[in-house]
Order: structure tokens, then C-alpha cells, then sequence
């Protein structure tokens, strides 16, 4: 089964559930697509129904979920992911997709009109990432080690910070200040 699942693809996706915005059309079915041909459990999420339906029909049907879906809209984003997990199991995957550009110049663009642009392209992927890691198993607490890494590290710089070594020293080097490999004088 999975190396049926791995098609021409070399790639398994079996065990993943992916859920991917801007799927109706464009880059955002092309992703679907790849997932699905690889095994992968696929939700299809678009602002527009009908074009997400087709999408997801496109794919067999096996393994899908299409759903609507407002990226610029907390509620209808946690409710696209809510019934994507009740139809295919818990996220493993989100791919923030969706995404919009008027056609028109910038300089002709309405501050409306940006609005729009910056709630779906960055509000959008914000809210996306955020349902899409919230329930993820062990997040937090990989977060956390995040943190405790980060705070030895600065720790250990501050440390050190009458001795410095690493990049700055290595860019002197590359600068013709000294040799490298550091050479001791010969007697």
C-alpha cells in the first residue's frame, strides 16, 4: 500500500492528513493533487464552494474533504478545520495557500482594496498556521524546548561575550585579517 501511495512520486504521504486553502484552483489544487497521488488524506479549502467541490470530485473523492472556507475570518477557519478533522482525522499537514492580488497597479489600488489583500495573504496565512498547529500533538511542548534552547543560547553568548569567537571571527579571516587554518609560528 505505501509504495502504491508513493506512485512516480517517491514521496508517502499514507499516514498525513494535509489541509490546504486556495485548493479550488491553480497552485492550491496542484498541491492537493501531489498530496492525494501520494496517499495523503486531503482537505481542499476555497473561499469559493463550487470550485472546491470540483477540485476535490477531480481527485476521486477517496481521501477528500472539500469544505468554504474565509481565510480572513478566525471562525470560519476553525470551523473549516473542525470539519476537515471530523471527516479525515487530525491535521498533520496545513499549507496556507490562499492568497489574492488585484490586477491593478498599486498606485491605482483603493485602500480597500489593500485591505482585502493584506487580510487574506497575511491575516490568512496567520489564522491558517494557527488552526493548523493548535491541536497538533506535542506543539506546545516542542515550543517550549524551543524556548529553553534559545535561553541557553543566549546564555551561553552572554558568556562568552568578552571572548568572542564564531562568525565574526571567521569573517575577519575571509576579510585577509590573518590566516586560515590558524597557523602557530614555526621555532
Amino acid at each position: 500500500m505505501a509504495q502504491q501511495a508513493a506512485g512516480m512520486s517517491g514521496f508517502d504521504f499514507s499516514n498525513a492528513m494535509v489541509v490546504i486553502t486556495g485548493a479550488g484552483a491553480g497552485i492550491g489544487q496542484g498541491i492537493a493533487q501531489a498530496f492525494h497521488a501520494a496517499g495523503g488524506r486531503v482537505a481542499l479549502g476555497d473561499l469559493r464552494k463550487d470550485a472546491v467541490e470540483r477540485a476535490a470530485a477531480g481527485l476521486g473523492g477517496e481521501r477528500t474533504f472539500a469544505g468554504a472556507v474565509d481565510v480572513r475570518d478566525e471562525k470560519s477557519v476553525q470551523a473549516f478545520f473542525a470539519a476537515a478533522e471530523r471527516a479525515l482525522g487530525a491535521v498533520t499537514i496545513a499549507v496556507a495557500n490562499a492568497g489574492i492580488y488585484p490586477n491593478c497597479p498599486v498606485l491605482d489600488m483603493t485602500v480597500e482594496e489593500w485591505d482585502r489583500v493584506m487580510e487574506t495573504n497575511m491575516r490568512g496565512v496567520f489564522l491558517t498556521c494557527q488552526a493548523g498547529g493548535a491541536k497538533h500533538e506535542g506543539w506546545r511542548a516542542r515550543r517550549q524546548d524551543h524556548h529553553d534552547l534559545l535561553r541557553r543560547l543566549r546564555l551561553r553568548d552572554r558568556a562568552h561575550q568578552e571572548h568572542p569567537v564564531g562568525i565574526g571571527h571567521a569573517g575577519g579571516h575571509r576579510a585577509g585579517r590573518g590566516s586560515w587554518p590558524h597557523r602557530r609560528p614555526t621555532t
